[in-house]
């Protein structure tokens, strides 16, 4: 009963101050009113202050009154999610109903805006008015599932970079990091271990026989995507079967018909393993309207239900332990902006078939 209260009263107290409510003058009760508040012990209030003090939100010294930190007194209570849009399959949106859970238990609001645009300029051009108005809202801090076009090299893309920079915001992404060394900051990154997940699926289709194992490569793939390709790659050559771009790769839309068919007659594969699940869906409709859909296998990554249903055997991603590192990065980087920009590789939840 002790540890249920303590934990409602740390909870109730942590919203209160990101709030807004204790922010004038940084003042905060001290132990004895709240104990007298709350109807509890002064021990169970000091387990309380202890965790507002390792959560960064209250600073207590011998001999001194709390106080609300710094960060505290500027924090709004309100983190912001970017959506690349759910056309992109719903891997996205398990991370974000996980994100809301987890910043709810721990007293944020989260706003989540989803992309609509269709052209990867008129998305960039959103994406910079989006970015611009969590800044005027004074949101603490962003999670952001970059999109495709963010990895040119053009002036627009350089110039949203930059934009992002001058918020000031802590940014968290999700699934890779697009940027180069451009002279803007750095972002932390919470991502599936790529290459790891590519390389357990390909032992696990070469262990049920799979002699000739294949990728589907869109142009412009993200790095995410080469990564799972590499790993199932190493998978082949750790085999003692070959791989080379020339015969085990095919770069091309999933649902280009002439270059499916030519690749199906000249390099026979059994296997064809696609960069998510939404374009494995995509081949399958291909691969049926040219009749080859019984005779080619296809694999995955990201565990949607729509590849379940065909029978696509797919990898599937950690979500909830996504957000919840996610989360946990964004409120360190909050408390300390100082600390070193890292990279936090989640292992695959296993095989889905």
């Amino acid at each position: 009963m002790g540890s249920a209260k303590h934990n409602e009263i740390t909870e109730r107290l942590r919203r209160e101050i990101l709030s807004g409510k204790f922010r004038d003058g940084g003042e905060f009760p001290s132990g004895g009113q709240l104990a007298e508040r709350f109807g509890v012990s002064r021990p169970t209030i000091n387990r309380v202050m202890l965790d507002l003090r390792n959560e960064g939100l209250v600073a207590t010294g011998s001999g001194r009154l709390p106080r609300l930190t710094r960060f505290a007194q500027h924090a709004t209570g309100t983190l912001g999610i970017i959506h690349p849009g759910f056309q992109y399959g719903d891997v996205m949106s398990r991370i974000c109903k996980s994100l809301f859970h987890h910043g709810e238990r721990q007293g944020w609001d989260i706003v989540l805006i989803e992309m609509v645009e269709k052209s990867p300029e008129k998305r960039l051009e959103e994406l910079i008015r989006t970015i611009h108005r969590f800044s005027e809202e004074r949101v603490s801090g962003l999670f952001l599932q970059p999109f495709e076009y963010l990895g040119k090299k053009n002036a627009p893309v350089r110039n949203f970079w930059k934009e992002l920079s001058e918020c000031n915001m802590p940014v968290v992404l999700f699934d890779y990091n697009p940027q180069r060394n451009d002279g803007c900051p750095q972002y932390d990154l919470i991502s599936m271990d790529n290459v790891s997940a590519g390389a357990g699926l390909g032992r696990y289709l070469i262990a049920r026989g799979a002699e000739k194992l294949t990728f589907l490569l869109k142009p412009g793939s993200p790095p995410s995507v080469v990564n799972r390709m590499r790993g199932v790659a190493s998978a082949v050559v750790e085999s003692g079967m070959g791989w080379s771009e020339k015969d085990n790769v095919l770069v091309c839309e999933p649902d280009d018909r002439m270059a499916v068919s030519r690749f199906l007659r000249t390099r026979s594969p059994d296997v064809i393993v696609c960069g998510n699940d939404m374009i494995a869906v995509r081949l399958h409709e291909v691969l049926s309207s040219l009749g080859r859909a019984g005779a080619v296998r296809l694999a995955g990554f990201d565990n949607q239900p729509q590849a379940e249903e065909l029978g696509i055997a797919s990898v599937a991603q950690p979500c909830e332990e996504i957000a919840s590192i996610a989360l946990q990065t964004l409120l360190a980087r909050l408390h300390n902006p100082a600390l070193p920009v890292h990279t936090v590789l989640v292992p695959d939840r296993g095989i889905v078939v």
